[in-house]
């Protein structure tokens, strides 16, 4: 969207809306990804955060869009106050773009570790990337951060999702997802307005202050609530939750 924007500030968003129309329409219309309907399994039908390790991913998932929103603001008040508001959403769109690229190469790379301690990997990761931005001083330094802790960004919400799929019974994996959705837009307006709040009442603080909260609360969740993601089912090669056969447990 930065890319459209600087284009054309009225084209932005309505294209945006397009792409997200399209692609809910293309996957709405994949069947083969469905999982089988179980009627006879009625365990945490409507309590999804009653299961164990759910509370975990939910808060990550906060945390996750906390750390989104505040970065959002924080990266446009700073190339506003340098005088380049057009690369900050330069710098926005390297950060996506990074993302994407992240996303694609975790997605071709075969399982080595537990789903866990890859979670684990990946949020200590961006909190590592993310960390350097209170010490940023010019904008060729944040796009270069931004397009090095964008990598980890997808990683780490495909990690959380899978584990959130493989925790929550076939059933109920809609609405389990559902949380985990939740919880990053609660955390991208809870990001944002903080993030807005220092900007306009606080000086001389460090823009990416917010951010890099955000980031420090999802590493210390995510090795706090570690051991609860921890199951015999999610030692196994990671599948979809409606695979026919899982793959052999690690040693």
């Amino acid at each position: 969207m930065g890319f459209l924007d600087m284009v054309n500030p009225h084209i932005g968003l309505p294209m945006v809306l397009t792409i997200n129309l399209i692609g809910m329409l293309w996957l709405a219309a994949q069947p083969g990804t469905e999982p089988p309907l179980d009627l006879t399994d009625h365990r945490y039908q409507n309590a999804v955060l009653t299961i164990r390790g759910m509370p975990i991913l939910f808060a990550t998932s906060f945390g996750f869009g906390g750390m989104l929103g505040a970065l959002d603001v924080a990266v446009i008040a700073f190339a506003v106050a340098a005088g380049h508001e057009p690369l900050g959403l330069l710098a926005l769109a390297l950060w996506a773009t990074a993302s994407a690229i992240g996303g694609i190469i975790y997605g071709a790379m075969r399982d080595t570790i537990a789903t866990d301690r890859r979670l684990i990997v990946a949020v200590t990761g961006l909190w590592i990337a993310v960390l350097p931005l209170l010490f940023v001083e010019d904008l060729g330094q944040l796009m270069v951060l931004l397009a090095i802790g964008g990598t980890f960004m997808a990683p780490a919400m495909a990690i959380v999702t899978g584990l959130a799929a493989q925790l929550s019974p076939n059933h109920s994996l809609t609405l389990a997802l559902g949380w985990i959705s939740a919880g990053t837009g609660l955390g991208v307006a809870a990001g944002t307005v903080i993030q807005g709040w220092m900007d306009d009442i606080v000086d001389h603080q460090p823009v990416f202050i917010v951010s890099a909260a955000f980031a420090s609360l999802c590493v210390l969740i995510a090795w706090r609530g570690a051991p609860s993601l921890r199951t015999p089912v999610l030692h196994r090669r990671l599948l979809t939750p409606w695979s026919e056969k899982p793959g052999p447990p690690r040693h």
